[in-house]
């Protein structure tokens, strides 16, 4: 009895401390309220078209330029650059925070978790939702797979509207109320379950809904060969986004998605300065299908440099295999993992499956 009130407390102070690992970022959302000032600076980067200026790493310092306009930022404050002069402007994020959150011993890094303690990092994660019933059964203390989810609904449509809610759902205390996540047994790819995220249609203040399930424990840094690997079912409404990479530590969480256009067309975007994007290959054109399961295999390899590369195949179908910067920083780490509808966009109510959902990262 003593060992089950244990593990019960433990449970309820990490259901806690996973509000706290989310909270005090946006969670990846860019309509939610800023971390500091003026946060496009860098993140808009002075508005500039996508695809448009340059990213470049000089020493310790990321280098942003469009139109004789510089910035840089370096260990986490962003500079105004004219000639020789430099004069920060704003802060993109804590640059302490790896320091302090985290730990290497012996080869393994740890996660410092404020009431709970250190959790191993994840670099790898295997998850076909077999051993699961609800949400319940997947958010759970480590090693579980999943630590998080993403709820952004009318119902919640702020960042502390939606970390309330999904509190308040992981401590048993209410249900879903609009958007949400079940362990399903009607359709899947392999065993006899799947999870189903349903997205309502955003309302008329918000420009997308999102229902995700997340994972903060990942330490992926430059350098690093990141496999991902999922089924997928789009059963009804439009994706923008299936699968982000993102450094939920910096202002509005950069990092590495899967997205796709208007006409479900998909590509990879490096969610950062002048949004840089991975395209399809000449001659290949492939436009994400409703009613049918889609195998999607994302590979990268982590570079704060042209030297980065993205490769992406659906239904085995290679579609994407381009180089260039994949990672945000030198000296980042994307810390958190997003799987599902990452987000949706506006007159569209969003159903979809996923099933075998792996990654896999070497060195």
């Amino acid at each position: 009895m003593k060992s089950l009130m244990k593990r019960s407390l433990i449970l309820r102070v990490f259901l806690i401390t996973t509000v706290l690992l989310t909270g005090c970022s946006n969670g990846g959302n860019s309509d939610g309220p800023a971390q500091s000032g003026d946060a496009t600076i860098i993140a808009d980067v002075l508005n500039a078209p996508q695809n448009q200026g340059t990213i470049r790493t000089i020493g310790n310092a990321t280098r942003v330029e469009f139109q004789g306009q510089v910035r840089e930022l370096v260990d986490g404050t962003v500079y105004d650059v004219v000639g020789t002069q430099r004069t920060p402007v704003d802060e993109f994020y804590d640059a302490n925070f790896v320091r302090e959150n985290y730990r290497q011993s012996g080869g393994v890094v740890y996660r410092i978790v404020p009431g709970y303690g250190e959790a191993v990092v994840h670099r790898s994660l295997a998850d076909s939702f077999e051993d699961a019933e609800d949400i319940h059964d997947l958010i759970k203390p480590p090693p579980t797979s999943w630590t998080s989810m993403t709820i952004q609904s009318p119902a919640s449509p702020t960042v502390a509207d939606y970390v309330r809610l999904r509190s308040r759902i992981l401590n048993r205390q209410v249900d879903f109320a609009d958007n949400r996540i079940d362990v399903v047994t009607n359709r899947q790819v392999d065993g006899s379950k799947s999870l189903r995220f349903y997205a309502t249609e955003p309302s008329r203040r918000m420009s997308i809904t999102k229902t995700s399930i997340d994972n903060e424990l990942f330490y992926l840094k430059n350098g690093d060969q990141v496999e991902f690997s999922g089924w997928f079912f789009l059963e009804s409404g439009r994706l923008i986004s299936l699968v982000d990479f993102e450094s939920d530590y910096m202002v509005e969480a950069p990092g590495i998605r899967l997205m796709f256009d208007g006409g479900m067309r998909p590509f990879v975007e490096l969610k950062f300065a002048m949004k840089p994007v991975f395209t399809m290959n000449l001659g290949r054109d492939f436009v994400f299908p409703t009613g049918e399961w889609v195998k999607v295999d994302l590979h990268l390899l982590l570079a704060d440099s042209e030297n980065g590369r993205v490769e992406l195949w659906m239904n085995d179908e290679k579609l994407i295999d381009q180089t260039g910067r994949t990672m945000i920083l030198h000296d980042a780490i994307y810390n958190s993992l997003q799987v599902g509808i990452t987000a949706s966009p506006r007159n569209t109510e969003t159903v979809l499956y996923a099933d075998s959902i792996s990654v896999k990262t070497t060195p």
